[in-house]
C-alpha cells in the first residue's frame, strides 16, 4: 500500500542514518526493521515464519561482516533498489 512503501522509505533512511554514522549496532537494528516491513508488508504469514529465523541468525554476524562505515554504506543503493522495485 502507500502507505507502507511510506514506512519502507522511512526505514531506509533511518537505515542510511545508521551506516553514514558508522553505527554499525544501529545499522543492525535499522537493517532488521527495513527487512520486517517487507516480510510484513507481504500479508503472507508462511513467507514471514520462514525468513524471520534466517534474520535472527544473521543478525550477530553484521557487525564481523561489516565492520566500518565504508561496508555499511555499500549496502545502501541496493536497499533504496529494492524500495524503487516495491513502488
Amino acid at each position: 500500500t502507500t502507505a507502507e512503501l511510506a514506512e519502507l522509505r522511512e526505514k531506509c533512511a533511518a537505515l542510511e542514518a545508521r551506516a553514514d554514522a558508522g553505527d554499525c549496532r544501529g545499522y543492525v537494528m535499522a537493517n532488521w526493521a527495513f527487512h520486517s516491513a517487507i516480510h510484513q508488508a507481504s500479508h503472507s504469514p508462511m513467507l514471514r515464519a520462514a525468513l524471520e529465523p534466517y534474520w535472527l541468525r544473521i543478525g550477530p554476524y553484521v557487525e564481523r561482516m561489516m565492520p566500518d562505515r565504508a561496508s555499511l554504506m555499500e549496502s545502501i543503493p541496493t536497499h533504496w533498489q529494492i524500495v524503487e522495485a516495491l513502488s
